[in-house]
């Protein structure tokens, strides 16, 4: 009896070890992309079994059942955030369930040209699909009362420039930030 034991504890443990190495090898070989880049979204809220299927489906080549139970058994699973990911080459499912736990924003980015209008800079913020849209039902007043220039005309106030932004930002965000940097541009020449 003693002997049929110690036969099974060593084929148990021959068989922990050979299913280790595999999930080593799964974890660390390089995985497939459907395309060049791959471009998807994390929902806040979404379980690891979801954002493996969102992850599979969006062109990664990573099966979704062994994606779920690395991050599990890892605990980064209860640590991914969400947002915009983006995979432009080679990865490995252990890099994937890193990216996915210390999370990564694609930016964006949009450009005011010098001399625009007001009108042409809305124009361009409204044409961005990834933002969100909080100034397309205000007039100008109403928009320069929200960045804390009542009574001042829009007209020039937005430094020209490149501005970056997360999917999902607003456009009062960005144009808060480009008429802070007019205003230090302001102060400091002139």
């Amino acid at each position: 009896m003693l002997r049929l034991i110690s036969k099974f504890l060593r084929v148990g443990l021959l068989l922990a070890v050979f299913l280790g190495a595999l999930a080593i090898w799964y974890g660390l070989r390089p995985l497939t992309l459907k395309q060049p880049v791959v471009d998807f979204e994390i929902a806040k809220g979404e379980s690891m079994k979801q954002i493996s299927y969102t992850v599979s489906g969006a062109g990664v080549e990573v099966s979704p059942l062994f994606l779920t139970w690395l991050a599990r058994l890892s605990g980064h699973a209860i640590h991914v955030k969400a947002g915009s990911y983006r995979i432009e080459g080679p990865i490995t499912t252990w890099d994937l369930v890193n990216l996915l736990s210390f999370g990564a924003n694609r930016y964006s980015d949009i450009t005011f040209i010098e001399g625009w209008s007001f009108a042409k800079l809305r124009q361009t913020l409204d044409d961005l699909p990834e933002i969100s849209h909080e100034t397309k039902a205000l007039d100008e007043a109403s928009i320069m009362q929200q960045l804390g220039m009542s009574g001042i005309s829009a007209e020039g106030l937005f430094a020209p420039d490149t501005y970056s932004f997360v999917r999902g930002s607003s456009d009062m965000d960005i144009l808060r930030r480009a008429a802070q940097r007019m205003k230090k541009f302001s102060m400091k020449n002139g």
